[in-house]
């Protein structure tokens, strides 16, 4: 463009048109109407900014601008075309905003569309010495141009559904593992048995997991020599590592420290999941259990069986959050249904549940469209069995041993493997001991669907009482959700919240998890 007194100027606009106008002409005119303005000088030097908003009516209104339209073509016929054309494009992308749920909903497609060139990890094959269940152990080396090494590890450990990739995405331009490697560790993800793996859809639980710890822990000390390793353990893998430490399976003196992810010793549902779990005459899995079998996965294809077609079409009216958190990747709607939120679909009901609660498994703004698009990649499923031990869990908020568990006591002699009877491992105040002189981090993401805030909250409160205040720490981070606490970008999100009583920057969640390893792994470059 040209400027007044004869410069040319770059002018550089955008309009923000996303799902919080469905259904709503009002908001979808007003997001239309409304245009962010850049003017710069060609060497990209500032003139100015600005927002310029087009009204209805009026000399300057939108309709004497659709009067000062000159549509081109050289006939009748051929001006009439081109102004139908602009108004069908025009109107066609509005209306895939306006309607969001009734557009045509996006299958999981093959591909690996979005994905960065990143370093191979080495794999290794972990056996469970007490049942012999075959997982896998991932390991990064630290980067080379690290400041300094750490020569203590960190070890990795994903909740439910979940793989290695969870901390390793290769659609980050950094990932978390990237994010520790830089800063000069070792890492470790162990893909447990409840995990994104084959073994998942057998019928092991949460409480099994802390088997596969036990196994990766054992090869990282017999790899490197190194007596204690960091834990960083995320949602049901949390809670499998405080299971397997207060049952005395894991070994107190094998661990340096622990940051839990969302949970640890109290998994409390958040509002909706316990809603869910309480209120409904039968429980989801239940239902699901009689109708389809003890597998549930958050993949579907359009090839899939009539109850699948049907459960993806029903979820298309699913709020994944607000709004704004609308989206049609049938991944992402069958994952919150199962691990995050839950309405019942096209009742009064579920437009009240929508104001009301706006917690999520991740919030849509805190993930890149790539990692959106390419879910399947990245969430597996899980059986019935498990979600039915976690339901059990997330209603009392204690850490229960399941009836068909095994109790399993490990020395530096032997492994001696016995039955156990249901059971909360918190009743017995000898196992809290276990964990004393581990200095632990606990946080949760304040937008988080799974489990409430208050399950981190309870277990800092517990350790602090029983065991001192002195190596315990607890943070809530600002408009994160549960995923995206590790599936985001660090410093890429956007704070859905101004909730004085949060105390975390939702941006520096890896920093501040850093921090904490620095200090018990680095004390003395500290």
């Amino acid at each position: 463009m040209v400027g007044t007194d004869g410069s040319k100027l770059h002018f550089h606009g955008f309009k923000i048109i996303d799902f919080a106008t469905i259904f709503s002409p009002h908001l979808l005119w007003t997001a239309s109407a409304t245009l962010y303005s850049t003017i710069t000088h060609l060497d990209g030097s500032l003139v100015g900014r600005g927002i310029i908003e087009v009204e209805l009516l009026g000399p300057s209104g939108f309709t004497t601008e659709v009067d000062s339209f000159t549509p081109s073509g050289n006939s009748l016929f051929a001006k009439v075309s081109s102004s139908t054309r602009y108004v069908t494009y025009f109107a066609r992308q509005l209306a895939t905003i306006f309607i969001g749920p009734l557009n045509f909903l996006q299958w999981p497609s093959p591909g690996f569309r979005g994905y960065k060139n990143k370093q191979t990890p080495l794999p290794f094959l972990l056996v469970a010495p007490q049942d012999g269940v075959k997982t896998k152990l991932h390991r990064w080396e630290p980067s080379p141009t690290a400041h300094c090494h750490s020569s203590i590890p960190i070890l990795f450990i994903p909740g439910v559904g979940m793989d290695y990739q969870t901390f390793a995405l290769p659609t980050l331009k950094q990932n978390a593992v990237e994010y520790f490697q830089a800063a000069g560790y070792r890492v470790y993800c162990v893909s447990h048995r409840i995990g994104n793996t084959v073994a998942t859809e057998n019928a092991y639980t949460t409480y099994d997991v802390r088997l596969d710890i036990f196994a990766a822990l054992e090869k990282i000390r017999e790899q490197l020599k190194s007596e204690k390793v960091y834990v960083i353990a995320h949602g049901e893998g949390a809670i499998a590592l405080s299971m397997g430490l207060l049952d005395g399976t894991i070994p107190r003196d094998w661990i340096k420290g622990i940051t839990a992810s969302q949970v640890f010793m109290h998994p409390k549902l958040a509002e909706v999941n316990m809603w869910k779990a309480t209120k409904l005459p039968s429980s989801l899995a239940t239902m699901y259990r009689l109708l389809v079998g003890n597998w549930f996965s958050c993949t579907s294809t359009k090839s899939d069986s009539l109850v699948q077609k049907l459960l993806d079409q029903v979820l298309r009216f699913y709020p994944v959050g607000e709004w704004k958190e609308t989206c049609n990747h049938v991944v992402c709607h069958r994952t919150e249904l199962v691990f995050g939120r839950y309405v019942i679909p096209l009742t009064v009901i579920s437009m009240i549940l929508n104001l009301l609660w706006r917690y999520r498994l991740f919030a849509h703004a805190n993930i890149n469209q790539d990692t959106h698009d390419q879910l399947q990649n990245f969430i597996g499923g899980v059986s019935l069995s498990c979600l039915t031990h976690l339901i059990a869990m997330g209603v009392s908020g204690q850490p229960l041993i399941p009836d068909s568990a095994s109790s399993i006591s490990t020395s530096s002699s032997s492994t001696t493997t016995t039955k156990a009877s249901s059971q909360n491992l918190l009743s017995n105040p000898s196992n809290l001991d276990r964990l004393r002189g581990i200095p632990i981090f606990l946080f949760s993401g304040s937008e988080t669907a799974v489990y409430s805030p208050e399950a981190t909250e309870a277990s800092y409160e517990l350790l602090q009482d029983q065991l001192g205040p002195d190596d315990y720490e607890r943070s809530v981070f600002r408009g994160r959700g549960y995923a995206d606490v590790w599936m985001g970008e660090e410093g890429d999100f956007r704070d859905g919240n101004d909730d004085d009583e949060v105390d975390g920057d939702g941006d520096r969640v890896w920093e501040e998890v850093r921090k904490r390893i620095d200090s018990v792994c680095r004390p003395v470059e500290r």
